[in-house]
């Protein structure tokens, strides 16, 4: 969900698949908004959809990959708007790698993969 009711119908609906919060928060419901988010996991059990070619480091044009690269930058996008950060990071988990994106009001930048096997 966008992090403002007023704009919120103008928006896509968004539903990262792990979250975590602020450091310090104790309170168990802050996962149900942008406000008690800090971090966004966005987690895909086939590697297929991994937005990025590491044989040429560009972003791949395919239905899949778009899809989870769209995913990832709303998420960032929320993110940004709800802390007013200057910049926010959000990780992609594709099959057995990971990659760390990086996001800001103007452009996003992607590391190369990490291997988690």
């Amino acid at each position: 969900m966008f992090p403002f009711e007023e704009w919120g119908k103008e928006q896509h609906y968004t539903m990262p698949d792990i979250v975590m919060s602020l450091p310090g928060t104790t309170n168990t419901d802050w996962a149900s908004s942008w406000p008690g988010i800090s971090t966004v996991f966005e987690v895909k059990r086939d590697g297929l959809e991994d937005p990025v070619d590491d044989a040429s480091a560009t972003i791949k044009s395919g239905k899949l990959q778009t899809s989870a690269l769209i995913q990832i930058a709303k998420s960032a996008r929320n993110l940004l708007h709800t802390h007013r950060l200057l910049y926010a990071y959000t990780i992609g988990i594709y099959d057995d790698r990971a990659r760390i994106f990086r996001f800001d009001h103007a452009a996003g930048v992607v590391s190369k993969a990490i291997d988690l096997s």
